[in-house]
């Protein structure tokens, strides 16, 4: 021991000797670091070798168990994620992962095949895969904490005809539709009357149409070409129109958003308001429409993200005319001329749907309302019965 100390002594006092003659250890001093080091292996026994290799076997086995345990309730799921690094799911993994479907889908469908036509569908999952849970003719729509009926009348006199809407709650019964007519139209026996009245979009407070009007007398025939947007209620009533102005709440001067003759429509995957930007009596097909660049509140449309651009979706589906996205993300649905298909995920669009509904000719899209968790039964259930 007293020739290790010694051994100790020297060796610091040459580390402390100031300044070295050669930048960093001398060739002794490296010399003997490396045989103290070799001194020091030799002497380890080879039972503490194996003690530490024993502990070391520990520790590695305590670690990946409890990596493999659950979080426990003082131990938040944050940490666990601090120690694991984030995983990637690429689009081929996401393929294979099984959908989860959760929410619900209530869709209204209008068709310009001869005379007009609409329908409701709901969809939700049954079997852990969307079905048509329940289906039934006119509009039904979720309307505060109930549903309301939109329903296609028609009303007859000697020289003229209207189709027109009226609105109810779903659980009464529809109005009779030549009282209804008698209150809404003025019947005048010189002219010959033609009115229809088409839907453009209903959901929530609001529903918007287009109306076309044929009038033929001794002075000349005319057509007449307008939109307009009321509220579900005001349907049932006296009809009252809103203007952009009213539904946004805002006080904006420009006529576009203070007519009355304007309307909500689909535009590449969205909803937005459109106003009369031209009237032409003669040919009302020629009738321009005018996007405006406003987005509509919560209170006429819930939800209205998709789950890609309009640009990512025709790579995909070249034929598709319209994109919605549940809330969730579970349900992307895919609109093309003759189906509405469905999806569990983004990354399977270019794959086969997990359900599809075949549509009728011309027919298309004027009602998308979603439900989500106890809603989705809720609504399974309400619709079987209003929709019969």
């Amino acid at each position: 021991m007293k020739q290790k100390a010694d051994y100790d002594d020297a060796w610091e006092k040459q580390l402390e000797s100031a300044p070295l003659k050669r930048k960093g250890f001398t060739e002794e001093l490296r010399s003997r670091i490396e045989r103290e080091i070799d001194q020091r292996t030799e002497r380890r026994s080879p039972r503490m070798f194996l003690v530490g290799t024993i502990c070391s076997a520990f520790l590695l086995l305590a670690a990946l168990f409890a990596i493999d345990l659950p979080n426990s309730g003082n131990q938040p799921a944050q940490q666990a994620s601090e120690l694991a690094p984030a995983a990637t799911v690429t689009a081929a993994e996401s393929e294979a992962v099984p959908d989860s479907f959760k929410s619900g889908l209530l869709v209204g469908l209008r068709s310009d095949y001869g005379e007009p036509s609409y329908r409701t569908l709901y969809i939700a999952p049954r079997k852990d895969a969307p079905a048509v849970v329940a289906q039934g003719s006119g509009i039904l729509v979720p309307y505060k904490s109930s549903f309301w009926k939109i329903d296609l009348q028609q009303y007859r006199t000697e020289t003229d005809i209207y189709r027109f809407f009226t609105s109810r709650p779903a659980d009464s019964r529809e109005a009779d539709a030549q009282t209804r007519g008698r209150k809404l139209f003025k019947d005048d026996p010189r002219t010959k009357v033609s009115h229809t009245e088409t839907i453009l979009f209903a959901a929530n407070e609001y529903v918007s149409f287009e109306e076309v009007e044929e009038s033929a007398a001794e002075y000349g025939r005319n057509v007449l070409k307008r939109y307009w947007t009321t509220t579900i209620p005001a349907l049932a009533s006296d009809r009252k129109r809103v203007t952009l102005n009213e539904v946004l709440e805002t006080m904006f001067r420009s006529s576009e958003y203070e007519t009355y003759d304007w309307t909500i429509r689909r535009s590449k995957g969205y909803w937005a308001p459109y106003a009369a930007a031209s009237r032409d009596t003669q040919s009302p097909e020629l009738t321009e429409l005018k996007e405006l660049d406003v987005p509509l509140p919560k209170k006429v449309v819930n939800h209205d993200d998709i789950c890609c651009s309009w640009e990512e979706l025709i790579k995909l589906k070249p034929d598709a005319i319209d994109l919605y996205t549940s809330p969730e993300e579970d349900m992307i649905v895919v609109v093309t001329q003759d189906r509405l298909s469905i999806y569990g995920n983004k990354n399977k669009l270019s794959a086969s749907p997990a359900f599809s509904v075949n549509l009728l000719p011309k027919e298309s899209v004027v009602m998308v309302q979603w439900a989500t968790g106890r809603y989705v039964d809720e609504w399974a259930l309400k619709t079987a019965e209003y929709l019969r």
